[in-house]
Order: C-alpha cells, then structure tokens, then sequence
C-alpha cells in the first residue's frame, strides 16, 4: 500500500457549513433589530473566515459590540443550529470512511474551525470515532504535535 494516512480538513470538504454560518450571522443581526444584506452569492459574510472574518461583519453591519461578543454569540448559535437541526455530510463521506478503515489508513482531520466545533460537528454525524487525530483552531499544543507526527510520518515513508 502506497498511502499509509488520510488527512481531511472540514468545512466545505465533509460539509457545507457556510449555510450554518450565514444563518448564525441573521441570528445575531436579528438580536440587534438589523435585517441582512445578503452578498452576491446569498450569504450575509465573507466565506472562509480568517484574519478580518469579525471585522468585517462587526464595520459591515456598523456594530458597537466588542469583536470578543460578537463571535461568541454567533458561535452559539452555530452550536445551537447545529444541535437542534443536525447536518449532513457530502455523499458519500461516511462511505468514504468505512472504506480507508477497513483498509488500515490513519485517518486525520485537521480544520482551522474551533476544536470544540470540530467536535459538536463529528458528533452530530457520528463519524468520530473514524478518526485517529483531530485538531482544531485555538490549541497551538495539539496543532504543534499533529505537525511534528505529520513530519515523522513522512520521514518514515520516505525512508
């Protein structure tokens, strides 16, 4: 076997989560009696997130909250969507799944989402228990000892 491990990442790969983020967003606009102004493909923020992602809803919408608030009320009721309405992975994935184990791959996820998201999501499709490593955004340790098993993982096969 040629392939030895699987790295996924998760959001737009397992699952659309961009849905679940624009309606998170109309939720906390509603708190502020804000009505969305959706972009040209229909969703209320920048896709993708990343350095800006809170600033630019946050000066979007003319918001006073602190960026801090802003994202924790957004995240919860991500988690809340999440929790009471469920989500779908893409066709095919769990499949997907069952086929690498049954194979002997390691199979990884790394995802720039927050860990405890990363989680709630694995969870909710009940697919966790695939994985071998999971790392999210915020753990700087985890994401230091997935790359240094990354790095001796190549090593090895290399060798």
């Amino acid at each position: 076997m040629k392939y030895k491990a699987v790295i996924f990442d998760m959001d737009g790969l397992i699952l659309d989560t961009e849905i679940i983020e624009s309606r998170s967003f109309e939720k906390l606009l509603k708190d502020y009696s804000i009505e969305p102004r959706p972009n040209t493909n229909g969703l209320i923020h920048k896709i993708g997130g990343g350095a800006g992602f809170y600033e630019y809803f946050k000066e979007r919408y003319n918001l006073s909250e602190s960026i801090e608030n802003i994202r924790d009320k957004k995240r919860t009721y991500w988690a809340e969507i999440v929790k009471n309405e469920g989500v779908t992975a893409f066709p095919g994935f769990t499949e997907l799944l069952q086929l690498l184990k049954r194979e002997g791959f390691t199979i990884a996820l790394a995802s720039n989402r927050n860990e405890k998201f990363v989680h709630l999501i694995l969870d909710t499709l009940g697919v966790k228990s695939f994985f071998d490593f999971l790392v999210g955004g915020g753990r700087r340790k985890a994401t230091e000892a997935f790359s240094r098993y990354i790095s001796s993982y190549c090593e090895t096969v290399r060798n």
